[in-house]
């Protein structure tokens, strides 16, 4: 990873980077997250590094055949590097967070599944979930399937759900216009699971380049920060 390393009080803060590694106006780190992971930083089979300095790190749960494969160099997300679940087997989870995420909160996703169930999920079945691919939709889901978009999840997509119980909302490359409000649930989120269910089953099969969630409901300038900026790095047009 190249770039240069600003130091922030004690924190030393990732480069900022468009799609073309040059220097970017607006890092994920400018809005405080909770938990960002992102395919270039700290990625390996057995461990994805929590880039929020929050030390909410992913890690493999086992076997060999468990492990999502890094791609450094992914030419569907504009040569930027993804995690790739190829498998239906391959997962990755968190330790429990040191306290629970309260709603609102926000998750920011770009990613796809093209089979398979789980994209992002708690690490208990009462704080499930995140995301949620389930036949050829993909629900936001914090205990209840009110919230559903209408977008297939098998391509390519810069996600941004809001889950604020039965005004939680979907954006789908977009972050003025919500393409789906509805009631997700009031479930808590006390850690995190990539690519499968909180107890790995029903993995899915797709790529995951960054993740991030955040506290709190974001604005829509914020929203308009964090799409944009995911936009311009895996190749997706962002609009209102």
């Amino acid at each position: 990873m190249s770039g240069i390393y600003v130091a922030s009080g004690a924190k030393i803060l990732p480069p900022r980077h468009t799609s073309l590694g040059g220097a970017a106006p607006f890092s994920p780190l400018d809005l405080t997250p909770h938990t960002w992971l992102r395919g270039d930083m700290g990625a390996t089979s057995t461990q994805w590094d929590d880039s929020s300095g929050n030390g909410h790190h992913v890690t493999q749960p086992g076997a060999v055949n468990l492990r999502p494969v890094p791609n450094s160099s992914n030419s569907s997300y504009n040569n930027q590097a993804t995690m790739d679940f190829t498998n239906g087997l391959q997962w990755m989870q968190s330790a429990a967070f040191g306290a629970s995420i309260t709603q609102p909160y926000t998750v920011y996703w770009a990613g796809e599944i093209s089979s398979g169930a789980g994209a992002t999920d708690g690490i208990t079945v009462t704080d499930r979930m995140l995301i949620l691919r389930s036949g050829a939709v993909c629900y936001l889901h914090a205990g209840a399937y009110g919230c559903v978009s209408t977008t297939s999840p098998a391509t390519k997509h810069i996600w941004c759900g809001i889950i604020n119980g039965a005004s939680s909302k979907w954006y789908v490359d977009k972050y003025a216009t919500a393409e789906v409000t509805g009631d997700a649930g009031s479930h808590v989120l006390t850690g995190l699971t990539v690519g499968a269910f909180y107890d790995g089953t029903n993995c899915a099969v797709g790529s995951t380049a960054e993740l991030i969630i955040y506290t709190g409901s974001h604005s829509q300038a914020n929203r308009q920060s964090v799409t944009e900026y995911m936009g311009t790095r895996y190749g997706v047009t962002i609009t209102a």
